[in-house]
């Protein structure tokens, strides 16, 4: 395995395209295409959109110069960052991708076995974990998918319903601006000891913070710039495709392993019937 490893390093991009073409070797037409959809995600992210989001906090300016006012209102615009969401979303696939590929090793036969029935049962067996596999994939895939929807539309005004982002459109495109709404999440015995003037101790302290922070904001125009607003739509747009056609690739996989499995399931009970007769 180590040495393995070691070729691998040291044969680099041509080495690693000769891995991923034997790890892809055994799986079905449709994995293929998600495997490609994944592979086309991951160009992006790393080429462009890292480049893009990795920079977003320090180029996010809002007309208020307000104390902590930034930092709330860009915490309301992106409670993650959406490279890490991203590389999280990446790492989950690839840990069941390399778990199911692990599983993908042939039993020996029993001496009471033919080699029709081993065959039959080798090849269910395969249909099974690759059915497995599809629907732990698309389900990872549709759960990113809600989480990342709502990630977007934390960017838009808050008093916009998701609902009326999504019907219209207007949810995958990045807004050039952005008006900060902030929502009091202080008590309202945490305001009475911060506007008690003999209590500084309380307004030091990360409580007290932000009540003033919050406090600070609701009295500005919390208006901030979104910088590059045009090249995020384009990323968000070419990601939300890719995922799609992945989801889709999966779903037909889903459909051609229960296919497959029902006519091996036939088969081998005309194989049984055959030899009892």
């Amino acid at each position: 395995m180590t040495l393995r490893m070691k070729e691998l390093i040291q044969g680099g991009i041509v080495s690693a395209a000769d891995e991923i073409g034997k790890l892809t070797s055994h799986q079905s037409q449709f994995v293929k295409v998600w495997y490609m959809s994944v592979a086309f995600r991951i160009m992006i992210i790393y080429s462009v959109g890292q480049e893009i989001y990795s920079k977003e906090e320090s180029s996010f300016e809002c007309a208020t110069k307000q104390f902590l006012c930034q930092t709330v209102c860009y915490d309301q615009y992106m409670p993650i960052n959406l490279i890490r969401f991203w590389i999280w979303q990446t790492h989950f696939l690839a840990l069941v991708v390399l778990l199911f590929n692990w599983l993908q090793v042939p039993e020996k036969k029993s001496p009471k076995e033919t080699i029709t029935s081993h065959r039959t049962k080798i090849e269910r067996k395969r249909i099974c974990i690759s059915f497995v596999q599809s629907l732990i994939l698309i389900g990872l895939e549709i759960g990113f998918s809600i989480m990342f929807l709502f990630l977007l539309a934390k960017q838009h005004s808050p008093s916009v319903p998701f609902k009326q982002l999504f019907h219209k459109g207007d949810l995958f495109f990045s807004p050039s601006v952005y008006t900060c709404d902030i929502q009091k999440s202080f008590s309202e015995e945490e305001r009475i000891l911060y506007f008690t003037r003999k209590n500084v101790a309380f307004r030091k302290t990360p409580a007290g913070l932000r009540v003033k922070a919050q406090l600070a904001c609701e009295q500005t125009d919390a208006l901030c710039t979104i910088d590059r607003s045009s090249e995020k739509s384009l990323i968000v747009l070419c990601l939300s495709l890719f995922t799609c056609l992945g989801i889709l690739a999966l779903f037909f996989d889903l459909i051609s392993c229960i296919i497959q499995l029902l006519i091996s399931c036939k088969r081998y009970n005309s194989e049984n019937n055959s030899r009892n007769k």
